[in-house]
């Protein structure tokens, strides 16, 4: 049966017509949530997995060939597993699924005793080398992995080029990639869970590190966060941005062990070091932004930016949300 019809005078006085107008009305209102009734629902908050990084649903980490991309996932995984600091932030404790696709067990166990002489205490960093393909039972084995082992909290498959599927000829590279990680990012929502995807980066370079990553349009669209490993002429840097996140730059160093934060000071920019003098001249008063715009004469955008590229590097920190900004003593 077609639906009600669209124009006022066909449906005249034809009570049949006007049931289904009501109802086909009914239909389609209570597809939708009225925002007063939005407003009023409370919602679990999302756990963090890295506090203020890596939060429930889909990443995408990019980086370019051999540089550290690997090393990096690795002592992600042990940090969560073990509750330990990554990069200085804190996490939290749970099963990681490590789907490291490039590699074989000997060099895995290599890097992991390089990071720690001791070994592995803590259980729970699940490792597999291979995997089958996402279009030839991959994802619907990665479902059972998040159904049945909920202890699992993060899964990182290294890399999306062996994983996802090829693209077929003529097609879309956009449809493509959201057509298979729109169904990875709903699952991992479902499952509140974490993934992370790694990829390789382009060798052409754009002033965006997000026009870097390979297949980035369609990537990009799906990821709740972007995470790229950088190589800039200031260094290696862990760039992220998200819907989740604020805007973050990292400076690491690798010192054979595994990357950690590197000396930030000798990296900023001269704009970022006047910022950074303001804020240490206000001492214990601290200094908002509103009156750092005033005296430097930039803008609150440009400013946050600016400040914001402090604190990842903890050199200044503000103590509560909206509050004046302090310098980090001790360092």
């Amino acid at each position: 049966m077609r639906g009600p019809p669209h124009d006022p005078e066909e449906v005249g006085g034809n009570v049949e017509w006007l049931n289904l107008a009501a109802e086909r009305r009914r239909e389609l209102l209570g597809s939708c949530i009225d925002a007063v009734d939005l407003d009023a629902m409370t919602f679990e908050p999302p756990r963090w997995l890295v506090e203020d990084m890596i939060t429930e649903g889909l990443t995408i980490l990019g980086g370019r060939p051999k540089a550290g991309k690997s090393r990096l996932c690795l002592q992600l995984a042990r940090a969560i597993v073990e509750a330990r600091y990554f990069l200085n932030k804190r996490t939290t404790r749970a099963a990681v699924l490590y789907a490291a696709l490039e590699d074989s067990d000997v060099r895995l166990q290599k890097r992991l005793r390089s990071e720690d002489e001791c070994g592995m205490e803590d259980r729970g960093l699940l490792i597999r080398t291979d995997f089958p393909r996402y279009d030839q039972g991959g994802f619907e084995e990665l479902a059972d992995y998040l159904t049945y082992a909920e202890e699992i909290g993060l899964v990182i498959i290294d890399t999306a080029g062996r994983f996802l599927p090829p693209n077929k000829k003529n097609a879309d590279p956009y449809e493509h990639a959201t057509e298979h990680l729109g169904k990875i990012h709903r699952l991992c929502l479902d499952r509140k869970a974490s993934l992370i995807l790694v990829t390789h980066m382009t060798k052409a370079r754009s002033g965006d590190y997000l026009d870097n990553i390979l297949g980035s349009t369609g990537m990009t669209a799906v990821a709740d966060t972007i995470m790229a490993l950088d190589q800039t002429d200031r260094g290696f840097a862990l760039h992220a941005r998200g819907r989740d996140i604020e805007e973050l730059e990292i400076p690491l160093i690798e010192d054979g062990i595994g990357w950690r934060v590197g000396g930030a000071k000798e990296r900023l920019t001269e704009p970022e070091n006047a910022v950074l003098s303001r804020v240490v001249m206000a001492g214990d008063n601290g200094i908002s932004i509103g009156d750092l715009s005033r005296i430097t004469g930039k803008d609150r955008g440009n400013l946050h930016r600016i400040l914001r590229r402090l604190i990842d590097f903890s050199l200044i920190e503000q103590k509560v949300k909206r509050g004046p900004y302090y310098a980090v003593k001790g360092d």
